[in-house]
């Protein structure tokens, strides 16, 4: 019988400073549920600065999404079937892109 692969069950960010420079850095580490750990990068704070306003970009993005959707479907609200509101969820995300302030260059 073949062995088990294992999964993902979480990704750690941990700070570290480099016994080389004695520069700061933020270490991403990926835990398996067979509870072996794997670097998968290693950033500057700036960098993972940069990956942290973008996660949280994300989350934000995902809770408007959420409302929106619920807002047109609901009966009280707008009643809209939810097969018809793809259309109307890629204009807002289109949006909501649109207004997003530029990246800074690293």
């Amino acid at each position: 019988m073949p062995a088990e692969k294992r999964k993902p069950s979480s990704i750690e960010a941990r700070s570290l400073v480099s016994g080389r420079n004695l520069e700061p850095y933020v270490e991403i580490v990926m835990m398996y549920d067979d509870g072996t750990e794997e670097k998968v990068t290693q950033w500057t704070p700036e960098q993972a600065y940069h990956h942290a306003m973008a996660v949280l970009a994300c989350v934000e993005a995902a809770n408007t999404d959420a409302f929106l959707l619920s807002f047109l479907t609901n009966p009280d609200k707008i009643g809209m079937p939810l097969e018809a509101t793809g259309a109307v969820l890629q204009d807002f995300r289109a949006w909501r892109e649109r207004r997003r302030p530029p990246e800074k260059p690293q």
